[in-house]
């Protein structure tokens, strides 16, 4: 089942590098603090997003109107692609910590499905719970310290553009640390825990090894080839005012990996539980 799924997590590392370069009156530093708490404070999102990635060598799009809280974390998503109409709803400590899908075309019958499950990350590069903001905010230490030493040649500000009508920083970063390289399993149970250990993308080190046939199917001392790093190269655009990426595209060794575009985003938006809850009037459940 196919989930739309928020990413990148090494953008708001190097956009926090990237503000090293603006001239913001020597206050550099405290705008770069100012963005990472201003992020963690928001508490809704409503946006619209489309997204690209590339599943098997083709990039797939998709396309949803969604509803977000962020703590603790509640989704909902409305689909226009790939299929119009479809639905999903995750609510924290609610369905036995399952989502609940309408699928919107035949068997025309809602599952229940584990957020991390293969049907529902099969042929997704993130998961459910990557929808928030602030899941990227918990990988900014261990970033900043492993590229402190020369993010400031990494990274570079274009200057500023507009994006669904507002204004924004055109930001570029280039990665020249990125390889792909050999990984023991350890205790690990999934790709999905490796992953997060190495702070890439769990969708990246599947498509790597060709002897893995789902996020699941590892076991202790095997050999995996990973990235080093979530992306090679990577652009995107920052709401001056939210400090958001609104558009995010990912480039590894062989191309464009992931684009992002958020549109219509509203920030602390009034969203009542109700509109987290299966029998919301204008919900299809």
């Amino acid at each position: 089942m196919k989930k739309t799924l928020f990413t990148s997590t090494l953008l708001f590392c190097f956009l926090l590098f990237a503000m090293k370069n603006l001239n913001y009156d020597g206050k550099a530093l405290e705008l770069t603090k100012q963005m990472v708490e201003k992020i963690q404070t928001y508490k809704t999102f409503k946006f619209t997003l489309t997204k690209y990635e590339r599943i098997k060598g083709k990039m797939v799009q998709e396309k949803l109107n969604a509803k977000i809280q962020a703590k603790p974390l509640n989704v909902y998503g409305l689909f226009s692609i790939p299929v119009d109409g479809r639905e999903v709803l995750f609510k924290s400590g609610n369905n036995n910590g399952k989502a609940l899908i309408n699928p919107g075309e035949f068997p025309w019958v809602n599952l229940n499905l584990d957020p991390q499950g293969s049907l529902m990350r099969k042929d997704q590069h993130h998961a459910i719970f990557a929808f928030d903001f602030n899941y990227l905010v918990a990988f900014l230490e261990h970033l900043l310290n492993k590229y402190a030493d020369n993010a400031e040649n990494m990274v570079e500000i274009k200057g500023e553009v507009q994006w669904d009508k507002r204004p924004c920083y055109h930001i570029e970063m280039n990665n020249p640390n990125y390889t792909l390289e050999s990984y023991t399993v350890q205790n690990e149970k999934s790709l999905i825990e490796v992953a997060k250990n190495l702070k890439v993308n769990e969708y990246t080190i599947l498509s790597l090894n060709k002897n893995v046939s789902n996020y699941y199917d590892i076991e202790s001392g095997q050999k995996l080839t990973v990235p080093n790093d979530y992306a090679k190269r990577m652009t995107l655009y920052l709401d001056k005012e939210y400090l958001i990426p609104v558009m995010v595209k990912v480039y590894d060794s062989k191309g464009l990996y992931e684009h992002f575009e958020y549109t219509n985003l509203e920030v602390n938006p009034n969203i009542s539980q109700e509109e987290f809850s299966a029998d919301y009037k204008g919900y299809s459940f």
